[in-house]
């Protein structure tokens, strides 16, 4: 009954609402029903992707903003997505044309003008933007264009740092612009760019960042995840033990039971952001402790699921990636891992 509710809405939300974003808009949507549609076997949902995705295209031009959350680069990684994933046929390149154009015009514009301080840039975003075109396209001087524009972008980023770069933020949020930054410098270093600037950077970053210690649980353990993540790639045990020292005060349960109320469990700034840390964790060979908690338990009895039909103003914000879809693609990933 949740589902199809869920489902119903969803479909409305497309013809109400006019954001075509990753995270907080139509794209995700999309990207929901063709990965629901595989993992189901479900042509109904891989139809309702077909539709998503035409009206996403001939909406193309209207969306000016930079983001993933919310603008054109949430939609070119998309697509970029269920091209690479064969979820639909074509060229990777002939298909992002226009839209790479337009991002390299924006990341120019972003680049020479000077902002005040506190201005959100999505320089980041155009970053990782970047890296996904690296690793898509074949052609040599295509590759060696977007290395150089990669090289630039994450420079600029660090040397603009701003003096709240090493400052813990709340509430918990996978959003984190510094952690994030870390986390793409280690996949920039993952694919042979430039990795000499990059180890410096980390050099540099060191005395600010080990001398910090959140206040929040799920910080210290955001920040243990993104340590651990520094010291494999780059091959560095200062960052491993240094996430040893955050993991002995780590309290799982008390992030999710304490840190993270009844309704917070979306993706990003919840108990799910919290369990793909966890994952995240293991997959790149560590442990965590306590990591018995029943995450599936926990979204299921959330409140959160009254807000569909009671908050319409909540559900307009949260129906993509970023909210219920998010949450749905989670749930389904478990129970088919339940089933293998």
């Amino acid at each position: 009954m949740l589902n199809k509710k869920l489902e119903y809405k969803i479909c409305g939300a497309l013809q109400q609402f006019c954001v075509s974003g990753l995270l907080k808009g139509d794209m995700g949507v999309c990207i929901y029903y063709f990965v629901s549609g595989r993992m189901r076997n479900d042509s109904h949902m891989t139809q309702l992707g077909n539709a998503s995705l035409k009206r996403i295209m001939s909406k193309m031009g209207q969306n000016k903003k930079l983001f993933i959350e919310d603008g054109v680069i949430g939609i070119a990684i998309g697509i970029s997505f269920l091209l690479k994933y064969k979820y639909v046929e074509g060229d990777v390149n002939d298909v992002l044309q226009d839209i790479d154009d337009y991002i390299y015009k924006g990341a120019c514009v972003v680049l020479e003008n000077e902002t005040a301080p506190d201005t959100k840039l999505p320089t980041l975003d155009i970053l990782i933007f970047y890296i996904v075109r690296y690793i898509d396209v074949k052609a040599p001087a295509r590759k060696r264009f977007y290395g150089k524009l990669i090289e630039h972008l994450f420079n600029h980023i660090y040397i603009h740092r701003q003096d709240s770069f090493y400052q813990e933020s709340y509430p918990f949020s996978l959003k984190k612009d510094s952690y994030l930054f870390l986390c793409v410098l280690v996949w920039i270093y993952k694919i042979g760019i430039d990795q000499k600037r990059i180890g410096h950077i980390f050099e540099e970053i060191k005395p600010f960042l080990f001398s910090s210690f959140p206040v929040l649980h799920a910080n210290r353990f955001q920040l243990m995840t993104v340590a651990r993540c520094v010291g494999k790639f780059v091959n560095d045990k200062e960052w491993v033990t240094f996430a040893d020292r955050l993991a002995e005060n780590v309290d799982m349960n008390y992030i999710l039971e304490k840190e993270l109320a009844d309704k917070n469990i979306l993706p990003q700034t919840g108990v799910i952001g919290i369990w793909l840390l966890k994952e995240f964790n293991l997959w790149m060979g560590f442990t965590v402790r306590d990591s018995s908690y029943d995450f599936e338990k926990r979204v299921i009895e959330s409140s959160i699921w009254d807000r569909i039909e009671k908050d319409a103003e909540f559900f307009s914000n949260y129906y993509s990636l970023d909210g219920y879809c998010g949450i749905r693609m989670f749930l389904d990933y478990l129970k088919r891992q339940n089933e293998i």
